[in-house]
């Protein structure tokens, strides 16, 4: 059952008192994708880790954390600017790191709230393209994608040595 929303759900920074609760759900992310394989599973300092890559990148200007906040923390999301040599024309993209609605919350609009978001910051950065990563065996992360109007662009294969 879906946990009640006490009013309308706002997206926003996080503050910096916020962040442990975002590194919370981050984590709560990859023991999702954990699901889907060995890959995907958390290390024994994964927590610490993903505390620490949090405050560095809070501080960057090439990186926006938003929180979805009813009245508590509801999701959240990580968009970064990539950048890359001239080699190529296109020097930086976007890409939308990660993203995370408990499933509690889910089908309530929140995770497109957080993609708007992220778009939205890209956009005023000048950046015209972004990319995100779904694990192939995601049905419903990739059928959300592609609601959100994400296309397929590129294959990653593996091989298992």
């Amino acid at each position: 059952m879906a946990t009640p929303l006490r009013r309308e759900t706002r997206v926003r920074a996080p503050t910096p008192q916020e962040l442990d609760r975002v590194a919370e759900l981050w984590l709560a992310l990859l023991r999702h994708h954990a699901a889907a394989g060995p890959r995907f599973e958390p290390g024994p300092e994964a927590s610490e880790h993903l505390r620490a890559e949090l405050r560095a990148w809070s501080r960057s200007a090439d990186v926006r954390i938003a929180v979805a906040v009813d009245e508590q923390l509801v999701g959240f999301c990580i968009a970064r600017i990539l950048r890359r040599s001239e080699l190529f024309r296109e020097t930086s993209r976007g890409e939308i790191d990660s993203i995370f609605v408990p499933v509690a919350y889910r089908g309530r609009g929140i995770a497109r709230q957080l993609v708007e978001d992220a778009l939205a910051w890209l956009r005023r950065e000048g950046i015209r393209r972004v990319e995100l990563s779904v694990d192939a065996t995601n049905p419903e992360g990739r059928a959300f994608w592609r609601r959100t109007g994400f296309e397929p662009a590129m294959d990653v294969l593996e091989r298992r040595l």
